[in-house]
């Protein structure tokens, strides 16, 4: 088969890191929303791809305090939040797919199309890559904290059983403090933390390889040595959060699958019985909150929950079911 595109290699191993096949993101923007705050944003670019947008709490929620992060949801070129005492920031963009047409948002300056002739790069476009990884060795509900200097953080998880991000904090020197939490059941695997070019590509010493840069910042959008974020499917969060699901086959020559989870929050609701001064018996409903967790152990997605905060019996607000970005990280 003939690939018209641009297919970029490791500069010391040559294994491939991009080709018209991939599905790489544009990272159309982030919105910080402080507590309290509800609102919407129009995003004509939603129109260019398959949007997604991944938010992570600025806190740990707490049902009794009425603690809980906005709810944010995507209709249209709508994106939306609701008013929430903690903070978070939401990341928000789209990926071409097997289905985009040709869109660019600029006329100036280099553009690359995949195979489908959907824009994968162009000299105005944002795209995630790695920016670190590193190993994930957790016992049950454990919990690892990061901080890296980064501008538009997220973080996927390949490995055994589930992990979310709790949450994810910026320091007043600007780096962020990611904290990744594990299930029940504890996980095994490795991280990978993907950012905006701009700041993963400083890591480069050498000025080997392609580079494009922004013609009006001058800031760099895509860097030829990059691990950029290939996303394979997008999909809706289990309500549940505990069914395994095989959500894709990888295709010949790509093994190594990740999850990037936005974790929603959910409430388990439990009754608990005690007695009055009587002796009588006395039912209370109780609510648990949860986060959605994710993993990829070989093409099996795996989504369970996460408890975050205690139990009361204060009626939560809404739940948000989130989504899961599937990537590949073969060769990363």
């Amino acid at each position: 088969m003939t690939m018209y595109g641009l297919r970029t290699r490791h500069p010391v191993t040559g294994a491939v890191l991009s080709d018209p096949t991939t599905g790489l993101t544009r990272v159309v923007g982030s919105v910080y929303v402080p507590p309290n705050s509800a609102g919407s944003m129009n995003i004509p670019a939603f129109t260019s791809g398959t949007p997604f947008a991944v938010g992570y709490a600025g806190g740990v929620p707490n049902i009794e305090t009425s603690q809980t992060y906005p709810i944010h949801s995507i209709s249209g070129t709508t994106l939306s939040w609701n008013s929430a005492p903690l903070a978070t920031t939401i990341v928000y963009g789209v990926y071409a797919g097997a289905t985009a047409g040709k869109t660019g948002s600029g006329a100036a300056g280099v553009r690359f199309y995949n195979q489908n002739f959907a824009t994968q790069i162009d000299s105005f476009y944002v795209n995630h890559c790695v920016l670190t990884s590193g190993a994930v060795n957790l016992p049950a509900n454990g919990t690892l904290s990061v901080t890296i200097s980064a501008t538009s953080p997220l973080v996927a998880y390949r490995g055994t059983y589930v992990v979310t991000v709790l949450q994810q904090v910026k320091n007043a020197n600007g780096t962020w403090t990611l904290t990744i939490g594990s299930g029940p059941y504890g996980a095994v695997g490795t991280y990978y933390i993907f950012d905006v070019t701009s700041a993963a590509s400083q890591q480069f010493a050498t000025p080997v390889g392609l580079r494009i840069r922004n013609p009006t910042s001058g800031a760099v959008v895509f860097d030829s040595r990059m691990k950029y974020m290939r996303v394979v499917q997008i999909a809706d969060n289990a309500a549940d959060g505990g069914v395994p699901m095989n959500l894709y086959t990888t295709p010949l020559g790509r093994d190594g699958l990740a999850a990037i989870v936005d974790p929603g929050l959910w409430f388990n609701m439990t009754t608990r019985q005690g007695e009055d001064q009587s002796g009588n018996p006395v039912f209370t409903d109780v609510y648990s909150p949860y986060f959605v967790g994710a993993g990829v152990n070989g093409t099996t997605l795996t989504e369970g929950s996460i408890s975050v905060g205690s139990e009361s019996p204060v009626i939560p607000g809404n739940s948000q079911t989130g989504q899961t970005i599937l990537v590949d990280v073969t060769n990363y």
